[in-house]
């Protein structure tokens, strides 16, 4: 069984921030009033990361990423923001 799980952060041009995401589901990551359009995972092989037309991203874990980081750039418009997960 996925449980959904969804929170609100404040982003700042050129800031890190760290996420929590699913260990046994997708979890979708958008900016408000954004669209994505780019990303950019390291290292690649612990998620499966999928930029949707609409400009959300879902990820997937390939594993337990308890112990694991995963870098993620998002690149939108006019923004450069970085998440470390």
């Amino acid at each position: 069984m996925s449980f959904t799980y969804a929170t609100d952060h404040e982003l700042c041009e050129n800031s890190i921030l760290e996420l929590k995401i699913s260990n046994d589901g997708p979890t979708r990551i958008t900016i408000a009033g954004e669209k994505i359009n780019d990303i950019f995972v390291y290292p690649q092989e612990l998620v499966i990361a999928e930029l949707h037309s609409s400009g959300c991203l879902f990820i997937l874990p390939q594993h337990d990423l308890v112990k694991d980081k995963v870098y993620v750039t998002l690149v939108i418009a006019v923004h450069l923001f970085i998440f470390k997960l």
